[in-house]
């Protein structure tokens, strides 16, 4: 599978200075990615049109700039909410035995995955901010982000996992 990596900064990034496959830290290729390639310019259009489509029209894009909507952070969690809760009510009912590995019959890795990936997507989207907290998914970035601050983008990294 793939996905993306974006350079986002609080300022306009010059071609020369954005982020590149070689920016990224070694635990990302450790931990998630088992590759990567920096995405041509002839490709940027279109990976812009990917990124901006997945606010569902909560994002804005001028040229390099992108602008968020006030609402922005509650349309784009609700889904992933709803998704947290229902792991959470599926994990209520692990028994003791089911935790320590007593029995064969339950989903208890898959029950789990389901609670941290609702919460924190580590194969989804990622975050290049080099201002800020270096490379986190889109969901630790928007969290802490002030969407009503005009943000650029920079590089854009393809990743598989």
């Amino acid at each position: 599978m793939h996905s993306r990596v974006f350079e986002i900064g609080s300022a306009l990034i010059p071609l020369e200075e954005r982020a590149s496959l070689s920016d990224l830290p070694d635990w990302f290729f450790e931990v998630i990615a088992d590759y990567g390639v920096d995405i041509p310019d002839a490709q940027r259009e279109g990976e812009l049109d990917w990124f901006i489509g997945r606010f569902d029209g909560n994002c804005h894009r001028d040229g390099e700039k992108i602008t968020f909507k006030q609402q922005t952070k509650e349309d784009y969690f609700k889904a992933k909410h709803e998704k947290f809760l229902n792991a959470v009510a599926a994990l209520m009912n692990c028994s003791l035995d089911d935790f320590a590995g007593l029995t064969s019959n339950t989903d208890l890795n898959g029950k789990v995955y389901a609670l941290t990936s609702a919460y924190n997507d580590k194969f989804g989207f990622y975050v290049y901010d080099w201002e800020g907290d270096g490379l986190c998914t889109m969901d630790q970035w928007l969290r802490s982000a002030d969407l009503s601050q005009e943000y650029y983008i920079g590089g854009i990294i393809d990743y598989h996992w």
